[in-house]
C-alpha cells in the first residue's frame, strides 16, 4: 500500500482536532503574506478547489498536466488538473518530484526554500529542537585480565559469580571503566555539528546518550534536555533518531518497502496538522500556492517519521569522499532551511566535507576538548599551544592533536584552559519558546489497528520472498510421506497381535516426529529477523504483540497444506482406521503438533537469540520428545550381526589364505590429494626465480590479467523498463599486473567495481560470466593451486567470536605451514 494512503488514514483519525497545535496567538504568527497573480483559468480551478471543506481540500491537488500511470496509461488525463492524491502511484510521485528537482545538486536547495517560503508566508513557524547535556558521566563494569576471555571455563565461572553477586554472597570482581567523563554542551538547531574523536573516545556513547538510547549495561549520571524538557516529559525514541554505523534491515525487503513500512508505523506526526492549518490560512488570505509544491506536500513526506533531531554515527563507512560530500551537503541544506538539529560523527572527513559544518565537538578519552564554531577551532588550539601546520588538513590535525602519541609534534606553547561552554549552559532554555510540535508525546505513531495491518502486510511480503523455504518444507513432507508409505505399506501391516500394534504405533510416531522436524526451520527464520525486531521495537515502531500475532496467524494456512499433504497421502495407504471421523481426528492432532512445533522453535529462537545455542536446545528438545514421547523401541528380534566393509572382508580372507593385498586401490584413493600438492609444488618450482641474496620463506609470484570482463544476467526489473541487453557488464576489459615487492593501491568511487575485480581475480565469483586471461608468474591460473598460495582479506571478514585475534592468526598460520614443520616449531610466535 502506498505511503500516501497510510498518511491519509492517519489524517482521518486526527481531523477532529487538526490544527490545534498550529493555532497560536497573533503576535507569534504576524508575518505578512503576498499572493501572486495567476491567469484566469488556473484561478478558476483554484477557486473551485477552495470551495471544498478543509479535510477534502488537503486530499486534492492541482496538477498542471497528465502523469503516466504504472501500466503505461495516463493516471491523470491531459487537461484534468484537480486530482485525488490517492490516485498517484510511485511513478507519478517520482515524475512530480523530477519536475521540482531536476538536478539534485542545483535544484534541491531551491526546492527546500520554496517549501519554507510557503509555510512562513502565512505565519507558521517550523518546530526546532535545542539539545543540552550537562555533567553527563557514563561508566561500564568490565572484567580485567584473562577472566574476560570467552572461554568455556570463564563462561561457567562468570555465570556462577554473577549469581553469587546477585545473592550478595560474593563481591563482584568487575572494575569500573569510565566512558564519558563530565561532558557538557549545547546542540543548536539550524547548525551542522561535527563530532570528531579517535576510535574508543566515546563518540558512539555520547550520541546514544543524546538520543536517549543508552542501555542498562552503563551507569549514567547527568542531564539531557530537549528545549528545556527532560527525557521523562516526552518520548525520545520518536523525537530523535539515531543512525548507527551498521544499520539493521530485513534483507528480503527493498529500500522502498523498508521506508514504506517505517512510514506506516511511525505515521506523519504533526505534519498533517500543519498541512491542514496551512491550507486554512492560505484560504483565509486568498493565497494560491505553487501547484507542484502543493501536490508534493500532500502526496508524501520529506523525511520518514516525526523525529526532528538526528544523531548519525560514522555514516561515511564504505562511501567515497564524493558521495559523503553529497550526503552531508543535502543534510546541510535541509538543516539550514527547515530548522533541523543534526550531529554527525565522522572519522577524518575530507576538507571539503569538513567545511560544510558549522560547529565542532572534539572528544578524547571520554572528555570534550572543544565545542564551538568551526572557524575558531584552529585559533583555540593555537592559544592552547598546539599549532596546525599550513598544509595540514584541519580534520586530520584535530584527530591527531588529541592523541598522546601524535600531539607532541604540534606543541608550541601553553595557555589558559577553555571555559566558554559553561557560560552558555548557565542560561537555562526558555520553555515558552518551544514549539508544541517539536517534541513527541505519543508512544506510537498510529493506532493499534494500523500497526497490526502494517505488520500483517510486511509478514505476507516476507513469506512471498521466503517462499522457497515453505515450498521446500512441503516438498520435504511429501517426500517423507512417500517413504512412510513404502515403509509401512498396508499389505505388510498385520493386526493380529500386540506386536503388530507396535508397528502401527511406529508409523504414528514416525509421522509425529517428521511433523516436528519440519518446524525446525522456524529457528533460522526467527533469529534472522530478531535484530531488526528489537531495533524497531525499541524505536517504538510497534508493540511486540503486533509483530508476533501475524507471524503466527498467517502461517496457519501453510500448516494446513503441509500436514494435509502428509495425512492425505499416508493415512489410508498405511492402513489406519478407515473411518472418516478417525481420519479427521488424526489430521487435527497432526495440525496441533505442527503448531506446537513451530511455536516451540520460534520461542527457542527468540529466547536464545543465537543460531548455535538455539540449534543445540532445539535438537535437545526433539531428543526429549523422542525419549519421553511414550514410544518404546523393542532389545531386536533374532541375533544381530555387525556390518563390515568390503575392504575389511577382503583383508580377513587374505589373512586366512596367506595372500598379499594389492595396494593399488590405496594409491587411487589418495591420488587427488597428491595431485593438488604436486600441482602447487610445480607452480612454485616453475615460477621460482634464481635466488640471490637473502632467501625468502616463500616464492615471490607475479599476477597479470588481460581484458577481464565480468557480466551477469540482466535483472528482470531493468528488462521491464526497456533495457534490451541480455547481460549487465560490470567489468569492461580491465587489464593490469601486480608485481612482487610493489605495494599496489586499487582506487575508485563507490560502485566502480573494486570489490568485483578483486573477487574475480581471487576466484570468489561463483555466478556470472568471466572472460579474459589471468596468469600467475606467466602460467595460466588454476584456482585449486592458487588458493594455496594466495590470501583474500574482505572488507567485512568473518571470524569466530569465541577466540581472540591472536588465536585466530595462530590457527590460520598453522594451516598454512608445510607438513614437515614439527609441533615445537609451530609454537614459535
Amino acid at each position: 500500500m502506498d505511503v500516501a494512503v497510510e498518511i491519509q488514514k492517519v489524517a482521518s483519525m486526527r481531523r477532529g482536532d487538526s490544527g490545534s497545535m498550529w493555532r497560536r496567538t497573533d503576535d507569534v504568527f504576524s508575518r505578512s503574506s503576498i499572493s501572486r497573480e495567476e491567469d484566469d483559468e488556473e484561478a478558476l480551478r483554484w477557486a473551485a478547489l477552495e470551495k471544498l471543506p478543509t479535510y477534502d481540500r488537503v486530499r486534492r491537488a492541482i496538477v498542471s498536466h497528465g502523469l503516466g500511470g504504472d501500466d503505461g496509461t495516463d493516471a491523470v488525463p491531459k487537461g484534468v488538473v484537480d486530482v485525488d492524491i490517492l490516485s498517484l502511484g510511485p511513478r507519478e510521485r517520482r515524475a512530480l518530484l523530477e519536475r521540482l528537482v531536476r538536478d539534485a545538486d542545483e535544484d534541491n536547495e531551491q526546492f527546500l526554500r520554496k517549501l519554507k517560503d510557503r509555510i512562513e508566508r502565512v505565519g507558521i513557524d517550523m518546530p526546532t529542537i535545542e539539545v543540552r547535556f550537562e555533567h553527563v558521566n557514563a561508566e561500564a563494569e568490565v572484567r580485567v585480565g584473562s577472566s574476560g576471555l570467552p572461554t568455556i571455563l570463564n563462561s561457567v565461572v562468570n555465570t556462577v559469580e554473577e549469581a553469587a553477586n546477585a545473592l550478595h554472597i560474593l563481591p563482584s570482581r568487575k572494575q569500573t571503566m569510565p566512558v564519558l567523563h563530565d561532558v557538557s554542551g549545547i546542540i543548536r538547531p539550524r547548525r551542522m555539528t561535527l563530532l570528531l574523536g579517535p576510535p574508543g573516545s566515546g563518540k558512539t556513547t555520547l550520541l546514544l546518550a543524546l538520543a536517549g538510547r543508552l542501555g542498562n549495561d552503563l551507569k549514567v549520571t547527568g542531564k539531557v534536555t530537549y528545549n528545556g524538557h527532560e527525557m521523562t516529559e516526552f518520548v525520545p525514541q520518536r523525537t530523535a533518531a539515531y543512525i548507527s554505523q551498521n544499520d539493521l534491515h530485513i534483507g528480503e525487503m527493498t529500500v522502498r518497502e523498508t521506508l514504506e513500512f517505517s512510514a506506516r508505523c511511525q505515521g506523519v506526526g504533526s505534519r498533517f496538522d500543519m498541512l491542514t492549518e496551512l491550507s486554512r490560512r492560505e484560504k483565509a488570505a486568498n493565497i494560491k500556492p505553487d501547484a507542484d509544491i502543493d501536490a508534493f506536500m500532500k502526496a508524501t513526506e520529506m523525511l520518514v517519521g516525526p523525529a526532528r533531531a538526528l544523531f548519525m554515527d560514522e555514516i561515511s563507512t564504505g562511501l567515497d569522499s564524493s558521495t559523503t560530500f553529497q550526503i552531508v551537503n543535502s543534510l546541510k541544506q535541509s538543516v539550514h532551511i527547515l530548522g533541523g538539529t543534526v550531529v554527525i560523527s565522522l572519522l577524518q572527513p575530507a576538507p571539503e566535507t569538513y567545511n560544510l559544518f558549522d560547529d565542532i565537538i572534539l572528544i578524547s578519552d571520554g572528555q570534550i576538548v572543544y565545542q564551538g564554531p568551526r572557524e575558531e577551532v584552529v585559533e583555540y588550539f593555537d592559544s592552547m599551544g598546539f599549532r596546525c601546520p599550513e598544509r595540514k588538513g584541519v580534520a586530520d590535525f584535530l584527530q591527531e592533536v588529541t592523541s598522546k602519541k601524535d600531539q607532541k609534534q604540534y606543541w608550541a606553547r601553553h595557555d589558559e584552559p577553555y571555559r566558554r561552554i559553561a557560560k552558555d549552559l548557565a542560561v537555562p532554555f526558555d520553555k515558552t519558546k518551544s514549539h508544541p510540535a517539536a517534541l513527541t508525546a505519543t508512544r506510537y505513531g498510529v493506532s493499534n489497528k494500523e500497526l497490526l495491518k502494517a505488520n500483517i502486510n510486511r509478514e505476507i511480503l516476507l513469506m512471498k520472498r521466503n517462499s522457497f523455504v515453505y515450498i521446500f518444507r512441503i516438498f520435504q513432507l511429501l517426500l517423507t510421506s512417500i517413504i512412510a508409505m513404502t515403509l509401512f505399506f498396508r499389505t505388510k501391516m498385520k493386526h493380529d497381535s500386540v506386536a503388530d500394534g507396535g508397528v502401527y504405533m511406529s508409523a504414528l510416531f514416525f509421522g509425529v516426529l517428521m511433523i516436528m522436524f519440519n518446524g525446525f526451520t522456524e529457528i533460522s527464520l526467527t533469529i534472522a529477523k530478531l535484530p531488526v525486531f528489537f531495533k524497531q521495537r525499541d524505536l517504538l515502531f510497534f508493540p511486540a504483540w503486533s509483530y508476533t500475532i501475524p507471524s503466527w496467524i498467517l502461517k496457519i494456512p501453510i500448516t494446513f497444506i503441509e500436514v494435509g499433504g502428509y495425512a492425505f497421502m499416508t493415512y489410508y495407504v498405511i492402513g489406519f482406521d478407515p473411518s472418516v471421523t478417525r481420519f479427521f481426528k488424526h489430521y487435527l492432532l497432526l495440525l496441533a503438533v505442527n503448531q506446537m512445533s513451530s511455536a516451540l522453535f520460534r520461542f527457542l529462537g527468540g529466547a536464545a537469540r543465537n543460531m548455535i545455542v538455539a540449534s543445540v536446545f532445539g535438537s535437545f528438545t526433539l531428543l526429549l520428545v523422542m525419549v519421553l514421547g511414550g514410544f518404546i523401541l523393542v532389545r531386536a528380534y533374532g541375533n544381530s550381526r555387525p556390518s563390515v566393509s568390503e575392504e575389511e572382508l577382503k583383508e580377513k580372507h587374505a589373512n586366512v589364505n596367506g595372500e598379499v593385498l594389492d595396494d593399488s586401490h590405496m594409491a587411487a584413493e589418495s591420488s587427488s590429494g597428491i595431485n593438488i600438492e604436486t600441482e602447487s609444488a610445480m607452480v612454485e618450482d616453475e615460477s621460482t626465480p634464481t635466488r640471490k641474496g637473502m632467501i625468502l620463506p616463500f616464492a615471490p609470484l607475479s599476477l597479470s590479467f588481460d581484458n577481464i570482463r565480468y557480466s551477469v544476467d540482466m535483472p528482470q526489473e531493468m528488462k521491464a523498463r526497456g533495457v534490451g541487453d541480455e547481460r549487465l557488464e560490470l567489468l569492461k576489459g580491465v587489464s593490469g599486473s601486480f608485481r612482487p615487492g610493489v605495494l599496489t593501491a586499487l582506487m575508485g568511487v563507490s560502485g566502480a567495481g573494486k570489490t568485483t575485480l578483486m573477487d574475480v581475480l581471487a576466484g570468489r565469483k561463483t555466478a556470472g560470466y568471466i572472460d579474459g586471461d589471468i596468469n600467475i608468474s606467466g602460467y595460466p591460473k588454476k584456482q585449486e593451486t592458487f588458493a594455496r598460495v594466495s590470501g583474500y582479506c574482505e572488507q567485512n571478514d568473518i571470524h569466530s567470536p569465541q577466540v581472540t585475534v591472536y588465536e585466530s592468526l595462530l590457527f590460520s598460520a598453522w594451516l598454512r605451514l608445510p607438513r614437515d614443520v614439527d609441533s615445537n616449531t609451530r609454537q614459535i610466535a
